[in-house]
């Protein structure tokens, strides 16, 4: 094997970017570059066919206290927040952890036949916790 350059294609100095010399390096490999980007490409295909699709949710629920239709400045600068309206709020919070609650969820979503609700007796009475 000879270690001389072949004509027409000048290894280019460091520093320079020369476009033929690169164009010509994947055009001698095009039949290599284009294998390995199918053989990629069915393998990301088949990874994406064989993986179980796996759906998440998230929610977030926001509990407002309803807003006084009058209010007087000294009510105003009264109204305290948080700690002013805490009955309201865990009134609210055990009302969404009620088995009633829980109940008509199961019922609207029709969950009783999928697991974890589906062996359990008292489906809309699932631990909540979780």
């Amino acid at each position: 094997m000879s270690t001389t350059p072949q004509p027409g294609f000048v290894v280019p100095a460091a520093g320079d970017f020369e476009a033929r010399y690169y164009a010509g390096v994947l055009w001698r490999g095009r039949y290599l570059v284009i294998t390995a980007a199918l053989v990629g490409l069915a393998l990301g295909a088949l990874v994406a066919h064989l993986q179980i699709p796996e759906y998440r949710a998230a929610a977030m629920i926001q509990i407002d206290p309803p807003t006084p239709l009058f209010m007087g400045v000294a009510d105003a600068i009264m109204a305290g927040g948080y700690w002013a309206n805490t009955d309201f709020y865990n009134t609210q919070y055990k009302i969404m952890r009620s088995s009633t609650v829980g109940d008509l969820t199961v019922e609207r979503l029709k969950l009783d036949d999928r697991a974890p609700f589906k062996d359990t007796p008292n489906a809309g009475r699932y631990s909540w916790h979780t």
